[in-house]
């Protein structure tokens, strides 16, 4: 389901020759199947914010991560941090965490360009995000302690991390918290702003529950049975 350009490669290897202590690289993505349908448009975009606005700020602090595909490793630098851990879905995350603590670099290179696919459907959403929230609050009960403590990574890098970690658990809360704010600080800009950047993945939720019920429901049902 990715699509890198014909000359990723040429593009992005002399990066590790530039610093030997870069273990990996990340390409830019752009969705490729996102005018399938209503919801494929409105997952689109919320990824293209977490490129477009996120990404590259984690990138400036030296918090780049990898996600799977659509990158290269030091086959080096992977062996010294353990290689993949087959034994979960988050194997890419975590290969990340281990080079910070082991000491190297991540690195995104918007110049090199890819493409991936997202789900076309609410049930495909769903399971995905299933997987995802699982194994991301997994990694975070292994790997905090690790991070906090880490003499190899610097303070926006834990923090960007662990908040990347904590991200399914603090969206269960993040309207309340918003509000929360609106009355303890005298900014009544900063609840609403916080409010935008999860405004995407908030309307998805309620695109899921509301507009597609009977799709939810046989997805209920089909976990049930299985």
């Amino acid at each position: 389901d990715s699509i890198v350009a014909p000359d990723s490669l040429l593009d992005a290897l002399p990066e590790f020759f530039i610093d030997n202590k870069l273990g990996f690289v990340d390409f830019d993505v752009s969705i490729r199947n996102s005018a399938v349908n209503n919801f494929t448009k409105g997952l689109a975009y919320a990824e293209s914010l977490n490129r477009i606005i996120l990404e590259p700020v984690r990138n400036r602090f030296g918090a780049a991560q990898f996600y799977g595909s659509n990158g290269i490793w030091k086959r080096k630098i992977l062996e010294e941090i353990g290689r993949w851990n087959e034994n979960t879905f988050s194997e890419d995350f975590e290969a990340s965490i281990g080079a910070y603590l082991a000491g190297y670099k991540g690195k995104l290179l918007t110049y090199v360009k890819s493409a991936e696919s997202i789900p076309e459907t609410t049930i495909d959403f769903v399971k995905q995000r299933k997987r995802w929230a699982f194994w991301t609050i997994d990694l975070l009960f292994s790997k905090a302690k690790a991070i906090i403590f880490s003499k190899n990574m610097t303070f926006a890098q834990k923090a960007d991390i662990l908040y990347h970690l904590s991200y399914y658990i603090g969206a269960a809360f993040i309207i309340p918290f918003s509000f929360i704010i609106l009355f303890i600080i005298d900014n009544p800009v900063l609840p609403y702003i916080i409010l935008i950047i999860q405004l995407p993945w908030i309307i998805l939720v309620v695109y899921n529950f509301v507009a597609n019920k009977r799709i939810g429901r046989r997805f209920v049902l089909q976990e049930n049975i299985n």
